[in-house]
């Protein structure tokens, strides 16, 4: 949209819907800690080390945040897209690259209504990572730029759908009393990840060419997602190894956290 409508109307708009968001957010219902608002005074470090060590102990979640961490950096060449644009299709097609992935999680959002009837959702977010790593290979082998957009919608729909289940697990997977902490480690994954991924892709595409960098990096997403699943180990009904979730609050007393309070929370 960019040479038919001017750089100033679009950031423009983009102001418009991030006010519309923030009108949004602050029409909120109050949301009170759980257990009162008691707050517990403990140095910061602590909390953080207490987030870790739950993902290690609660195999579910240390295999979604593989998974995620694998899709985000390993197969998320978007810094390779201006110069895959330059070599391959044509310099103006960059904005068609960078707003497929964003269509096709669109497209999955108006049926995202199905996610519900699965219940296997550690399974089904290796699925989604093995899906985003298939189709981003595809994208790295396309040599028109109609496959490139196909490749990058089915892509963008995986990415959609790993979000979900991944963000599922999280809540129900992780007592109220620790899930600040866990999603912290959530949103370090997820904002660090793509950066880790634009270094590695602009380093490796140096070396060895886009085309191969892009394939070779959705190839890889796809083994660590094969891998999870085969060493899931004992399923729990989130469909990954692990501890079941309804243990997660004797795992959080064990990490010094208020029992009380996680039961308020189930009743």
């Amino acid at each position: 949209m960019l040479p038919a409508v001017g750089s100033g109307t679009l950031y423009l708009a983009d102001s418009v819907a991030v006010c519309a968001t923030v009108w949004a957010v602050w029409r909120l219902p109050a949301l009170p800690p759980v257990g009162g608002g008691e707050r517990r005074h403990e140095p910061v470090l602590r909390h953080i080390a207490d987030g870790i060590r739950m993902v290690m102990r609660r195999q579910v979640l240390l295999r979604v945040h593989l998974c995620d961490f694998a899709a985000l950096s390993l197969g998320l060449p978007t810094a390779l897209f201006p110069q895959l644009a330059a070599q391959t299709f044509h310099p103006s097609d960059i904005g068609l690259l960078y707003a497929a992935v964003s269509a096709g999680g669109v497209l999955a959002a108006l049926v995202s209504g199905a996610f519900t009837r699965v219940h296997r959702r550690g399974v089904a977010v290796a699925v989604s990572a093995g899906m985003w790593g298939l189709a981003v290979a595809g994208f790295g082998t396309a040599r028109s730029l109609p496959a490139a957009v196909v490749w990058l919608l089915l892509a963008g729909g995986a990415l959609l759908a790993l979000g979900v289940f991944r963000k599922t697990v999280l809540q129900t997977a992780v007592p109220d009393s620790m899930r600040g902490r866990l999603q912290g480690i959530d949103t370090v994954v997820a904002a660090g990840g793509p950066r880790l991924g634009d270094l590695l892709h602009g380093t490796v595409g140096a070396a060895l060419g886009v085309p191969w960098t892009v394939t070779g990096g959705g190839v890889l997403t796809v083994v660590v997602a094969a891998l999870v699943l085969l060493t899931g180990g004992r399923r729990s009904r989130h469909g990954i190894g692990g501890r079941h979730p309804d243990q997660a609050e004797e795992e959080a007393d064990s990490l010094g956290t208020d029992r009380s309070a996680d039961r308020a929370a189930g009743a």
